[in-house]
């Protein structure tokens, strides 16, 4: 495969066709928010109780919005890991354009095999990067130990609220590299309750607007107007906006299926009995 580079530093595969999602994400630079976007990091700041004496670790990170925008907004130190090495490196250029390399910090890393001490953080944030992971009990398992007792992991889960085409699943699946689950918003919720020591304390559910194929073009067009980008010869720019505008609409269509949940679990020293009578938001009744 022949490379080129991108201003010194990112190689660019010959043929950025066969590039999965995350890879190219990395390439493009695109800053990957989580669902919801920065909505959904101040929902979590403030149902999370993160402020500026929390330590975080997102697992994850991409090109760096969650952690960027969490400490912009709450002050906290946060370290995010990512295996992609050129995300990572965009994720730090994101965090000195914020004038934030003194408290956000980015690091190669497997979210299966952690190189931290055990409860060093009280926020681990997760948001969907379960799904892209073969061993999500190991992950698991690393989550809660490097999680101070009291403290919190925040994951976003994507789930299908309807089961979509058995194409669309395997489309998606080559897509991130990896087989995806067709799971629902109770199998998350059964997932993550499969550690003893976490008890979910606060869940906000939502749906996705289907964005229509303007909106697709102009959000490609957006990304392909990055220097780096726009600096590339003509057939190279043309195989990347080809492959974007592939992925954003095989995601579009997958998500016309599906919802997203912020979802908070506290790591308990033991957990306790289940509730039986439970109950859910109503409108308020006319008056007698």
């Amino acid at each position: 495969m022949v490379e080129a580079a991108v201003d010194g530093s990112v190689p660019v595969p010959g043929y950025a066709s066969e590039m999965d999602y995350s890879s190219f994400v990395g390439l493009v630079r695109e800053r990957n928010r989580p669902s919801g976007g920065v909505r959904t990091v101040q929902e979590v700041a403030v149902q999370a109780r993160v402020g500026p004496g929390s330590r975080v670790l997102e697992i994850g990170s991409n090109t760096g919005f969650t952690s960027v925008n969490l400490s912009l907004l709450t002050g906290s130190s946060v370290l995010g890991i990512d295996v992609n090495p050129a995300s990572v490196a965009e994720a730090e250029a994101y965090a000195r354009l914020h004038g934030l390399s003194d408290r956000v910090r980015f690091e190669v890393q497997d979210a299966r095999g952690l190189s931290i001490e055990d409860a060093s953080f009280d926020t681990v944030w997760l948001s969907n990067v379960v799904s892209f992971v073969p061993d999500k009990e190991r992950m698991l398992g690393e989550v809660t130990r490097v999680l101070k007792v009291g403290g919190t992991v925040v994951a976003v889960p994507i789930y299908y609220r309807r089961r979509p085409p058995t194409e669309i699943v395997e489309q998606v699946s080559k897509a991130i590299g990896t087989p995806l689950e067709v799971m629902s918003k109770s199998d998350w919720r059964a997932f993550y309750e499969t550690a003893s020591d976490l008890e979910l304390y606060y869940e906000s559910d939502f749906v996705y607007d289907l964005i229509d194929d303007q909106g697709i073009e102009e959000y490609c067009d957006h990304l392909m107007a990055k220097e780096h980008l726009s600096a590339l010869d003509p057939g190279m720019q043309a195989q990347i906006r080809e492959r974007m505008g592939y992925f954003m609409r095989l995601f579009n269509e997958n998500l016309s299926y599906a919802g997203f949940s912020i979802m908070l679990l506290q790591k308990r020293v033991a957990r306790d009995e289940i509730e039986l009578f439970t109950s859910h938001s109503a409108p308020l009744l006319p008056k007698d």
